[in-house]
Parts: structure tokens; sequence; C-alpha cells
């Protein structure tokens, strides 16, 4: 599953960066491959759970956690909102 070369998501995100001076204007040149396909993920499904992420992924639950952390270092937080089973991801630009 790969979700890199969807326009609609990468025009989005560069979007919302121009617009928030709290990230810097180059936020998905640092992002990893893997990185931006959990950050598609979320924007294509906010309702997926992370193990279900890491099951498309295949990897482990910890890897999807660790990419979560770098990804808030970059300054775009990732929150789940309502809980594990009936909650909805959401992202937000700024630290």
């Amino acid at each position: 599953m790969r979700y890199l070369n969807s326009g609609i998501f990468q025009h989005e995100v560069l979007e919302y960066v121009k617009g928030n001076n709290d990230v810097q204007k180059d936020v998905l040149k640092e992002l990893s491959e893997r990185q931006v396909v959990i950050l598609e993920m979320i924007y294509t499904s906010p309702e997926a759970t992370l193990i279900e992420m890491s099951r498309k992924l295949k990897v482990s639950d910890k890897t999807i956690q660790r990419e979560f952390t770098a990804i808030r270092k970059l300054g775009i937080n990732i929150e789940r909102q309502n809980g594990r089973k009936e909650g909805k991801w959401v992202i937000k630009i700024g630290k």
C-alpha cells in the first residue's frame, strides 16, 4: 500500500504548512517514507486504530508509536479523540 503519490494529501498538508508559521516549509522533506504513509493513512481513514495501521504496514505497534514520536518532534501533532474503539485521529500542525 503506497499513498506517497496521493496529490490530495500532499496538497492539503503543503497548504496547511504554508499557512502555519510554527512549522518549517520543508517539513515533508524531513518526514520518512513510512511517516508520510502513516499521515496519509490517518488523513484518509481517521478512524483507523494503531493496530490496523501496524498490520497494514507490516510493522509492530511499537514501531508506529516511535514514528508518531518522530512526527510530533517535527511539529505535527497526532491525537486520538474519543477513545480507542470509537475515536478518530486528528492531525494538528504546530507545537
